[in-house]
């Protein structure tokens, strides 16, 4: 793991070669210039994983952070207001929770259409559900502390 992120962290300056660049050796195994050989376009393998792995990484942080920020935001809330928001906002969450969220990624994908920051947009929709409703719990929980309603009177 600490590969694959000093990889995408630093891939601009440790990239042998450009990842699209073709040359004429094609199919070729791995050796000092190409050491994990080329494509049959020519290209450098190691620097496309290089490329992928920055990708990668920048589509999983991007979305973990869009699905907290999201799932935050709802469950606080629904926790704080309780009634029909609680009621509303949980309801769409338990119907999440009733397909795989990579099914739900996949038709999202598929609604929205292809390209980089929808991926992440979809992704971070279907996991949505989980942090909000633990975020709800926390706040179930702490609305009924002492000190909170020692403050309310």
């Amino acid at each position: 793991m600490t590969v694959f992120v000093f990889a995408a962290l630093f891939g601009g300056v440790i990239s042998p070669y450009d990842p699209n660049d073709m040359a004429f050796e094609m199919m070729e195994p791995p050796s000092w210039l190409h050491p994990l050989g080329t494509d049959d376009l020519g290209r450098d393998l190691l620097s496309r994983i290089i490329v992928g792995a920055q990708i990668s990484l920048f589509v999983g942080i991007s979305t973990v952070v869009i699905a907290l920020v999201s799932g935050l935001g709802l469950g606080v809330l629904a926790g704080y207001l309780g009634g029909w928001v609680d009621h509303i906002i949980m309801r769409y969450i338990d119907l999440q929770w009733a397909f795989p969220n990579f099914i739900i990624a996949v038709y999202l994908v598929a609604v929205f259409g292809t390209g980089l920051a929808n991926v992440i947009v979809a992704i971070s929709l279907a996991f949505v559900d989980d942090f909000a409703r633990i975020a709800r719990g926390m706040v179930l929980s702490i609305k009924e502390e002492q000190y909170i309603a020692a403050a309310r009177t």
